[in-house]
């Protein structure tokens, strides 16, 4: 069974421990701004290194099931 936890004590959990929280430059943000073209919005609440490598996954995953949909239309590797 999960522990229950009241909305209040959670909310003073989530505000402790972004106390203790590193924040991270955003690069591509920092070099946006210096180019003059302003901020980005995130793809997700990840790192950037992280989202990249789920975007990866996501593409592989996308080319699998289009090669699973349509197998006339894949092409082998020599």
């Amino acid at each position: 069974m999960k522990n229950l936890i009241r909305r209040d004590e959670y909310i003073k959990q989530l505000l402790e421990a972004r106390k203790k929280e590193i924040i991270k430059p955003d690069t591509i943000n920092e070099f946006n701004l210096q180019k003059g073209e302003g901020m980005t919005s995130p793809t997700s609440n990840l790192s950037t290194e992280e989202t990249r490598i789920l975007m990866e996954l996501m593409e592989r995953e996308n080319l699998f099931k289009v090669t699973e949909a349509f197998p006339s239309q894949k092409n082998h590797l020599h």
